[in-house]
């Protein structure tokens, strides 16, 4: 399908990059993502390597311009934080229905003495599936 000229495969093709580097804990972007850098980080790196495998894909990613290529920090950002939210309330809902749950709560110092909080939930589903969730790193005020 294709929506103002943008393919909603070509759209999906950028997510799935995107959450193959989530799942992997991979970071998408680096100091210098320019066409002459020479390691232009992992987000670039794999889409240059889609278009390379895939003509249709690079014909149309080349075409597109710059401000609609859904390759900015800001939207890379927003997409990971959708994504995000989107576990968190599946884990929330797994949770609610769980025969047993318990929530951890920790506060420490990293190694420049900020303080930061985290909270895991452990959940058990019947039967006898056990469930360990980080949920939250937070810096303190």
């Amino acid at each position: 399908m294709i929506i103002s000229g943008y393919s909603l495969e070509q759209i999906q093709k950028k997510l799935d990059a995107i959450m193959y580097l989530a799942r992997q804990g991979l970071a998408l972007r680096g100091d210098d993502e320019t066409e002459e850098s020479s390691n232009r980080r992992n987000f670039v790196a794999l889409l240059s390597l889609l278009t390379s495998v895939d003509s249709e894909f690079g014909e149309q990613f080349q075409t597109l311009p710059s401000n609609a290529k859904y390759t900015s920090p800001e939207i890379k950002n927003e997409v990971i934080s959708i994504i995000a939210s989107q576990i968190r309330e599946n884990i929330c809902c797994e949770a609610a229905s769980a025969a047993m749950i318990a929530i951890t709560v920790d506060d420490t110092k990293d190694i420049s003495q900020k303080e930061q909080i985290s909270l895991c939930i452990r959940y058990v589903l019947l039967p006898s599936n056990v469930h360990k969730e980080f949920m939250l790193k937070h810096d303190k005020c």
